[in-house]
């Protein structure tokens, strides 16, 4: 894969990674991932570097290391230096280590959210508020698993948003003099329920899977070119009280 190096010294490498790419192995992916990138980089540069670069990792560890899912090497072999992910079709900056000490450095720094992280997405729709703050708890879709929902059982999510700009699209009366008259009365009818697109900066103050895009859905603004949050799902059914009553007489 053609990656694009942002930065790189001897214990981190910091890339942008671009859309369409899976960053993790899984069973059900086929393709090359950024994991299989990385694992193949640090080989070759094993082979082309006579020295160790790098000093002695020991010193990275934090002193409060927790030992239960292994030692800091068996973390960096099984994550191949991978500190975080980002969805496929999501582009933007990543941060890989190159030893085990600054691996296990940095998944604290996430860990503890102290890493503060900067999302621009394009949505469906105009904003009735500039910048809010989305408080709704997700779990995993109890019907489609590769799937998260808000729901009240859910984890605490949070996300913080600010819109950049806002897109109307197209002004009817600016294309009068090129459209027919049917055409127009058409094109009208649909600027009334034309809802636009809107830029928005989100900022993650959680960090839950698909946790933006399950959250711009829930409050109706959709990412764009997102087929897996949109269209929403429909509203669950709500029982005719007064039905009800009158069947029970």
């Amino acid at each position: 894969m053609n990656i694009k190096i942002l930065f790189e010294d001897q214990d981190i490498l910091i890339i942008s990674k671009p859309a369409g790419v899976v960053v993790n192995r899984a069973e059900n992916v086929k393709s090359e991932t950024l994991q299989d990138w990385m694992a193949q980089r640090m080989i070759e540069t094993l082979h082309t570097t006579s020295v160790q670069a790098a000093p002695d990792w020991q010193n990275l560890v934090p002193a409060d290391f927790d030992s239960q899912y292994g030692s800091p090497e068996e973390i960096f072999k099984k994550r191949s230096g991978m500190v975080h992910r980002l969805d496929k079709d999501t582009s933007g900056v990543m941060v890989f280590a190159k030893n085990p000490g600054s691996l296990v450095s940095l998944l604290k720094e996430f860990k503890e959210r102290r890493v503060k992280k900067e999302y621009l997405c394009l949505t469906h729709g105009k904003f009735s508020l500039s910048q809010d703050e989305i408080s709704a708890p997700i779990e995993r879709h109890s019907q489609d698993r590769e799937k998260y929902t808000v729901a009240a059982s859910g984890r605490n999510s949070v996300t913080r948003y600010q819109v950049e700009l806002f897109y109307f699209g197209f002004d009817a009366n600016k294309l009068a003099e090129e459209l027919s008259s049917e055409d127009l009365k058409t094109l009208k009818r649909k600027e009334k329920s034309y809802q636009g697109f809107s830029l928005v900066k989100c900022k993650p103050l959680t960090g839950r899977t698909h946790q933006i895009r399950v959250h711009m859905s829930h409050i109706k603004h959709p990412l764009v070119g997102d087929q897996k949050y949109w269209p929403p799902p429909p509203p669950a059914p709500t029982t005719n009280k007064r039905k009800e009553k009158h069947a029970g007489k």
